[in-house]
């Protein structure tokens, strides 16, 4: 069995316990916080997630795609790696005092202060979280075992101790003591294991290795930002019911999409890196070959998403949260888009060095986006935004694809989009 599919297997299955650990602890804690409380969580975590990001600063990609290519050169290994950690030192200072200035200055932010300091703590956790280095020696097996163990305890952690309603405040501080824990001993694991040794940190190439991140950093925080923006809208002038009523929806596409994207994305990502530097019309054949798998297996998770959305709604939530229930049928196209955004966009256009191009196509799609939910929100509520989001994702893979057509880079080919050929063309890249 070849390594990428290895990894695929070991991020899938372990994806799929991901995913069910979910399955039992928000049943029970969304019925006993309700949507209020559900609400004043997703709320606060969306707002940490631009600081995380910045912290993260794409180094996912940039570091991973600098030592993917020559992954046993000891020398670039030690460099990247303390360079990108001194980096990461520097932005989160930076986090912490952005973060502080924005909860004083604008008290919108901060209507439930506990929340938001339990909450940001996941900013240590994103200092200490190297797995970039695992994806670049693909040697994935360890992140997923790391992901499920911290998975794993926040659901027992949390199972133990929410009681009740007022106990809403406890579930950030146990997910962000969990994740900080699981993050400094994936950074000594990979330190450890890979032999790595930190160079004298030097500013010109910390620079340097944030000046190389930085177009891919703006990707990710568009994307997060046109992802999110909407929930932040709607936590500023709504309330935290109707926050409540859109995450709820928005959770559950959302488990979805990453039970298939993250290993997919993750385990690909340094094939392609690799693929793209020897020979691009390899590259291209190759995916090609596996893109239409995942093209038909999007294609019936969206039927299973409109027709069952009224059950899955019920089973995970309760009556209280049934107005969830047009969100998940207005995204169930969502999971697809989002996942081709990232495996033909962010795999193969950052590895064509289009960092740049492909910010500007999530920047334009982001702000259509607003735009769409401004003008419908007062007419569609929570709506508004899930159309938004759909439309973002839907104009950029439209852009993303004209862009690899410019290049030459053809990502679709009828040949291969045929059963016979879909079965042929997995069971060769098993080999």
């Amino acid at each position: 069995m070849s390594k990428v599919i290895k990894n695929i297997s070991y991020l899938g299955v372990l994806q799929i316990a991901n995913y069910l650990l979910p399955i039992i602890y928000i049943p029970f804690v969304s019925r006993i916080i309700g949507p209020e409380g559900y609400g004043s969580i997703n709320f606060s975590y969306i707002l940490v997630s631009y600081f995380t990001a910045l912290i993260a600063f794409g180094f996912d990609y940039s570091a991973t795609r600098i030592v993917a290519v020559d992954p046993n050169n000891k020398n670039i290994v030690n460099k990247t790696f303390s360079n990108v950690f001194y980096a990461q030192i520097f932005l989160f200072i930076i986090a912490v005092i952005v973060f502080i200035l924005l909860i004083n200055v604008f008290p919108s932010f901060n209507k439930d202060p506990l929340i938001n300091f339990y909450t940001f703590l996941l900013c240590i956790a994103s200092l200490f979280t190297q797995n970039w280095m695992f994806q670049a020696k693909q040697d994935l097996s360890r992140v997923a075992i790391l992901n499920f163990l911290s998975k794993l305890l926040i659901t027992i952690i949390i199972i133990v101790y929410v009681e009740k309603k007022e106990d809403y405040h406890v579930i950030p501080l146990i997910s962000s003591i969990v994740m900080i824990a699981i993050g400094i001993v994936s950074f000594i694991l990979s330190i450890r294991l890979y032999k790595i040794k930190f160079v004298t940190p030097q500013l010109k190439s910390i620079s340097n290795t944030i000046k190389e991140s930085f177009n891919i950093y703006l990707t990710q925080l568009t994307t997060t930002f046109y992802n999110s923006i909407n929930v932040i809208i709607m936590g500023l002038y709504s309330t935290s019911i109707v926050v409540g009523f859109y995450t709820a929806g928005q959770k559950l596409i959302t488990l979805e999409h990453i039970l298939v994207s993250f290993p997919v994305n993750i385990a690909f990502y340094p094939v392609f890196s690799k693929k793209i530097a020897v020979n691009k019309l390899d590259a291209m054949l190759y995916i090609q070959k596996i893109y239409p798998f995942f093209m038909i297996m999007f294609f019936f998770l969206a039927i299973f998403n409109f027709l069952c959305s009224p059950y899955l709604i019920n089973i995970f939530y309760g009556d209280s949260f049934m107005d969830s229930v047009i969100i998940m049928q207005i995204l169930c196209l969502l999971p697809f888009f989002s996942f081709s955004n990232n495996f033909i966009g962010v795999n193969v256009l950052f590895n064509l060095k289009k960092d740049k191009s492909y910010l500007l196509i999530t920047l334009f799609s982001g702000v259509l986006g607003i735009f769409i939910n401004l003008i419908f929100a007062e007419s569609l509520s929570f709506k508004s935004a899930a159309i938004a989001w759909l439309t973002s994702e839907v104009c950029c893979f439209i852009f993303v694809i004209y862009l690899l057509n410019k290049n030459k880079f053809y990502v679709f080919n009828l040949r291969y989009i045929h059963p016979i050929s879909i079965v042929n063309n997995l069971k060769s890249l098993s080999k």
